[in-house]
């Protein structure tokens, strides 16, 4: 078994998973994730821990500990299960990229041909030709658009939601746009640009936007490009004080009402923010600070509107990435966001800074990204953070030679 087989594996039991996974319950994304984790496990097995280096056998033995030491502690605290398997899982890439080499090209090809087979699968699901048997609601009318001479179902996705494959699709365009040059790049950025357009969801295309208009900013410079980063996320904290505020602010000769603001800019997803933050002030303690304690029927919030009548339903999605991870462990969040900021300000390039800063800007309005479902965003992240320069790679061809000594 070689590294990139690993990478099919691992992704095909997250494609399969899809077709047994239930509303109510993540066992299905549970049980992708352990088969990645054994993947892992028997390809070490197969090249043999010996031919390792030692560094890397320490590593490797403080990676089980650590994880198992959360894990005990997590699960003698609370239910905490799906936010151990979620870090186990980023955890899990990051180990296996800075100790097995991938080649770029290996691996782009691999996110171009799973995100094909991902794609024919949801077109034969949307078009009719498979009957849809998975989700029932895609049928409604907030799944159609209507443009009076034309009028046509949202490309859904297999996960039932235009909010996976409209990120995937642009993740994929972007890929082949800044660092494919294969004979078949054509090809595979008319599919994922139909999947962008097909999904018809404005998030990724003003993150698409975002990406191209300052591109001239950051293309070589590694100090602006982290400044752009810290200071979106200083702008999103601005905007859940906002949430928070009741007043307004001198603004183009004018009053603003903060409220008011932070509720067009985040498309009314403010009120949600509003009422799962009450919840987490009025209700952690010291010990969910570390831990976490975000559970569906607590987080759960009426949709209100901003003058405070009901909308008449309840969510327990914030449709933000960082917050949710954040309501899944506080402590976490935080250090692996430090994490992130460091290991691209180290191992920064014009184009893998335009990827990641894609995923960074989708993540505020999309809560899929970082989970424990489609994992090739985790790939991508994790493949250009840590897996590029590392000094300490250990190739398959080593591998093998040190087995054949």
């Amino acid at each position: 078994m070689k590294p990139i087989e690993v990478l099919y594996a691992v992704y095909l039991a997250f494609f399969f998973s899809i077709f047994f996974r239930s509303n109510e319950s993540a066992t299905s994304e549970y049980v992708s994730t352990l088969f990645g984790l054994m993947c892992i496990f028997l390809l070490i097995m197969q090249k043999g821990v010996k031919a390792l280096q030692a560094e890397w056998q320490y590593r490797l033995f403080i990676f089980f500990s650590v994880i198992f030491c959360i894990f005990f502690l997590m699960q003698v605290y609370g239910n905490n299960s799906y936010t151990v398997a979620l870090y186990l899982k980023v955890m899990l890439f990051i180990w296996f990229f800075s100790t097995f080499e991938v080649e770029r090209q290996d691996f782009i090809l691999f996110i171009n041909r799973t995100y094909l087979l991902y794609l024919v699968a949801a077109t034969l699901l949307w078009s009719g030709l498979v009957p849809n048997t998975l989700y029932e609601y895609v049928d409604a009318e907030e799944f159609r658009v209507n443009f009076g001479f034309l009028q046509y179902g949202i490309l859904y996705g297999l996960e039932g939601s235009p909010a996976t494959i409209d990120s995937y699709s642009s993740l994929v365009l972007l890929i082949n746009l800044f660092m494919y040059r294969g004979s078949n790049r054509k090809f595979y950025l008319a599919a994922s640009l139909f999947g962008v357009l097909a999904s018809f969801r404005l998030t990724p295309l003003v993150a698409v936007f975002a990406v191209f208009s300052l591109y001239p900013l950051y293309k070589s410079r590694r100090y602006l490009s982290s400044l752009i980063l810290v200071s979106i996320s200083l702008l999103f904290v601005a905007i859940l004080v906002a949430v928070e505020v009741s007043g307004s602010m001198s603004m183009f000769g004018g009053d603003i009402d903060l409220r008011m603001l932070a509720y067009s800019l985040t498309h009314a997803r403010s009120m949600i923010w509003e009422q799962q933050l009450e919840h987490v002030m009025q209700n952690f303690t010291w010990i969910d600070y570390i831990f976490g304690h975000f559970s569906v029927a607590e987080f759960s919030v009426p949709t209100l509107q901003l003058d405070g009548t009901d909308a008449g339903g309840f969510e327990s999605n914030p449709h933000n990435n960082y917050l949710l991870l954040f309501y899944r462990s506080p402590l976490l969040f935080i250090l692996f966001y430090f994490i992130f900021i460091i290991c691209q300000h180290r191992n920064f390039s014009k184009e893998n800074f335009s990827i990641l800063f894609f995923i960074f800007l989708a993540g505020f309005m999309n809560s899929s990204l970082i989970s424990l479902g489609n994992p090739i965003f985790l790939m991508v992240i994790t493949y250009i953070l840590v897996g590029r320069n590392s000094p300490n790679k250990i190739s398959t061809e080593y591998v093998v030679e040190a087995d054949v000594k």
